[in-house]
């Protein structure tokens, strides 16, 4: 049975399941950035493309019809038995199961009673765990047969519509990402050099888009005082060259262009002994292999994720 994972809580936390993925096939749509023709200009010039809309899709759950898979009970010597957790009790001539079990008779045979409607209660307690978040947020599906690796989404879930027969047992949910397409898990590299032996490391970026860089997070953690280098040999020998102090660790965000301590305070470049901003060089890693050499007294740990372009299915 699919499950999936949002916001850090897994869909089993609720007793539901996924019953599908829908309305998915639009895996991608750009948009061409082009000049003007003109008389002496037939072909416009092309100034690259513009992803559209983003990835989304619609998400079904229901109540999970085992309410517990860990639930097998044993045959021996003619008797059944669960396991300790799960064992029925027989209580003033009624038989009652842990775990949300409801026991109902029809024909001499133990049934659920009505327990795979979604209840107002269980609806109020989904919609509060999937819809309260303003932003995206981590989602992903496990157990599925589609992915051959772990496939993460950072998504917002935007719209919800139920199926019902009497009351409802499907809801609907429509999940958009906050970008065209889903990425890896974090992928997390860690380096030590040292101010008499510098260090070669070789990154290889297999990122579905190939003409993009990927721009990393890194953690840098001085052992003693002095200047660190970090080079991209691949990317035209880009150097990044700053001042560190022993013990004061810092982070690089080299998405977003700025440098801040343990606290998220921002350190300025002067303190960092950079002193032509302008040509600051951010790391960034090409598409396949990147030779990066690390010099200073350090630990570097660098952390990004990867596009996929796979879409989600289940």
């Amino acid at each position: 049975m699919l499950q999936f994972e949002f916001d850090g809580h897994n869909s089993s936390e609720y007793g539901i399941i996924m019953t599908g993925i829908t309305d998915n096939d639009n895996l991608e749509s750009r948009s061409l950035q082009l000049g003007e023709k003109n008389r002496y200009r037939a072909r416009e010039n092309h100034f690259g493309t513009v992803y559209g809309d983003n990835y989304s899709f619609t998400l079904s759950i229901m109540k999970n019809p085992c309410h517990n898979t860990n639930v097998t009970p044993e045959l021996s010597s003619g008797i059944i038995t669960y396991p300790e957790k799960c064992t029925p009790i027989l209580k003033n001539g009624i038989i009652t199961f842990p775990l949300e079990y409801i026991p109902d008779v029809k024909l001499g045979v133990i049934q659920m009673n009505d327990t795979d409607y979604l209840s107002s209660s269980n609806i109020r307690i989904i919609n509060g765990w999937l819809t309260s978040p303003q932003t995206p947020k981590l989602f992903k599906i496990i157990g599925g047969d589609y992915f051959y690796e772990d496939i993460e989404f950072f998504a917002t879930f935007t719209e919800i519509t139920t199926d019902h027969v009497v009351f409802p047992y499907e809801m609907n949910f429509t999940v958009t990402c906050d970008s065209p397409y889903g990425y890896t898990p974090e992928i997390t590299h860690n380096i030590t050099s040292s101010s008499t032996l510098p260090k070669t490391y070789i990154i290889n970026n297999t990122s579905d888009c190939h003409e993009d860089y990927i721009y990393p997070l890194i953690k840098i953690s001085p052992k003693s005082h002095g200047t660190i280098t970090i080079q991209n040999v691949t990317d035209n020998n880009g150097t990044m060259k700053i001042n560190a102090l022993k013990d004061d660790d810092f982070y690089i965000d080299c998405q977003h262009l700025k440098i801040y301590d343990i606290t998220n305070s921002i350190i300025s470049f002067e303190d960092l002994g950079v002193k032509d901003i302008d040509n600051i060089y951010w790391l960034r890693l090409a598409y396949g292999e990147n030779e990066l050499r690390f010099t200073g007294d350090a630990t570097f740990e660098l952390i990004y994720r990867e596009p996929r372009k796979v879409g989600a299915f289940g």
